[in-house]
């Protein structure tokens, strides 16, 4: 009887340290599928952080361009009726500010002038050209 019990216990505690359903915490291969999933998605996050940069700096420019062109047309609006700025004959009327273009264009009606501006600028980082477009009314002076 003392030799059935003995192996009873014996074997109890063999069948228990086989059981892997009492392990408790994570494998080294499961750390690194869950790594690798993680790198994954940050890679992902840096290059939509590259390009929002990339469209900040587009931006930049064209807000830089459209106030450049902006002050241009301000120039032209305080002007007399009768400038040479505003000569329909020396179309088109240019003048170059860093690395943007500034050029208008006058059509002179009885009443008023059309100024048509366009603003062209460089993107460095693609070699694009850009351009923006501004229209005025300059009326006659009364």
């Amino acid at each position: 009887m003392y030799h059935n019990n003995f192996y009873k216990n014996v074997t109890d505690t063999a069948d228990k340290s086989d059981r892997k359903s009492d392990n408790k915490g994570y494998t080294m291969i499961e750390v690194l599928i869950a790594l690798a999933i993680f790198s994954i998605g940050i890679l992902g996050l840096a290059k939509l952080q590259i390009i929002s940069m990339n469209y900040n700096s587009y931006s930049r420019m064209a807000t830089e361009a459209t106030t450049v062109g902006g002050d241009e047309m301000e120039r032209l609006m305080i002007l007399a009726y009768d400038d040479a700025d505003l000569d329909p004959a020396s179309n088109p009327h240019t003048f170059a500010n860093n690395n943007r273009t500034v050029t208008w264009n006058i059509t002179d009606n009885t009443e008023y002038k059309s100024i048509v501006m366009t603003i062209t600028y460089a993107i460095p980082i693609t070699g694009d050209t850009r351009r923006i477009s501004l229209n005025y009314i300059k009326p006659r002076d009364i």
